[in-house]
């Protein structure tokens, strides 16, 4: 029998569970780039009910205590004296969310000597020392991709809202009053604008293609004078997107990019990084010298998992043969 200790947003303060705006949610089988979603054999929930809250206790319950677990819930985390901390001594296994975080310092990971297994109900793993984690043994893992589109469209609606003065608008309306002039004053359109997504990985490609047309430029600079251009603009009007090469199930791209001092040490580099890539299945790419010192390198994955590899795969030989070193494992 394992302790599973669950730390959760609190409940609704206006009670739960909460009067929903719809009685269902669309049904998906899978991610984009084809990872596959979560395929439990059963649930003794609705999809769309609010689980990620205390009373909500992430629809376990049953599942575990029918498995003969026991199952802690509490949204005390903080201090020597909350729930959590008297909890965590004997836990097993500890759950908790995103932008409410169990901390697992070093200190709490020491005295929690049953510890084996600090999942995030979400994605991230800031709140977990990893080195002492890592040195206990201790598994640290996440739910990928989970709510990687749910943040891309908060993001987006960020934006819109920062660019339409939305928030600003919105209060002249809370007190009463009907300022048209005042709210438009700082609002404008986005048509026409150039919107910048400084992101990587899922989240930011899902952010660029919530607008109709998508242009990317790195410009790299050496004692103020641009060394290196990329530009590229994919206008769906002009270009549509079935006939670019990740519609044909290529759904990821990336460039790296390194620059440095004229000399003979580029090519050697630009040679292991073709042998290496060309050794993994699954993948598209083109790498080219820079003319001032450096090279580049562009690839297209049919998967996640293949775009990390051939990412981790560039940076070891990066680092092994310019800078002589080890190769750390990359955080998106």
């Amino acid at each position: 029998m394992a302790k599973v200790l669950l730390v959760l947003y609190p409940d609704p303060v206006t009670g739960y569970p909460p009067v929903y705006a719809r009685d269902s949610i669309p049904v998906l089988d899978g991610y984009p780039g084809g990872q596959t979603l979560p395929t439990p054999s059963a649930i003794d929930f609705t999809p769309g009910q609010l689980l990620g809250c205390v009373s909500g206790e992430l629809g376990l319950r049953a599942f575990l205590e029918n498995s003969g677990h026991e199952l802690i819930v509490t949204s005390d985390k903080d201090g020597p004296d909350s729930e959590f901390e008297r909890q965590l001594l004997d836990a097993d296994v500890v759950i908790s969310q995103p932008f409410w975080p169990a901390y697992l310092t070093a200190e709490r990971i020491a005295k929690a000597k049953d510890l084996k297994l600090a999942l995030t109900a979400g994605i991230g793993s800031d709140h977990v020392d990893l080195d002492a984690a890592i040195a206990r043994g201790l598994t640290v893992a996440e739910v990928t991709f989970c709510n990687s589109i749910s943040v891309a469209e908060h993001a987006v609606m960020q934006i819109l809202a920062l660019v339409r003065n939305f928030v600003p608008s919105h209060q002249w309306v809370v007190d009463g009053g009907w300022n048209i002039a005042d709210c438009v004053e700082r609002a404008y359109d986005v048509e026409g604008m150039d919107v910048g997504v400084i992101a990587a990985g899922r989240i930011g490609r899902d952010e660029r293609w919530a607008f109709r047309e998508l242009s990317s430029e790195v410009v790299i600079y050496r004692n103020s004078l641009p060394i290196y251009l990329n530009r590229s603009q994919i206008i769906p009007e002009v270009q549509p997107l079935t006939q670019l090469g990740w519609m044909e199930d290529f759904n990821y791209l990336a460039s790296i990019i390194v620059v440095g001092e004229v000399g003979p040490q580029w090519s050697s580099v630009l040679s292991c990084i073709e042998t290496a890539l060309d050794a993994i299945p699954g993948i598209n790419f083109g790498a080219s010298e820079i003319a001032c010192g450096g090279w580049v390198v562009r690839f297209m994955t049919r998967t996640a998992t293949d775009l990390t590899i051939a990412k981790q795969c560039i940076w070891a030989i990066a680092r092994r043969s310019l800078l002589g070193l080890e190769a750390f494992d990359l955080r998106k």
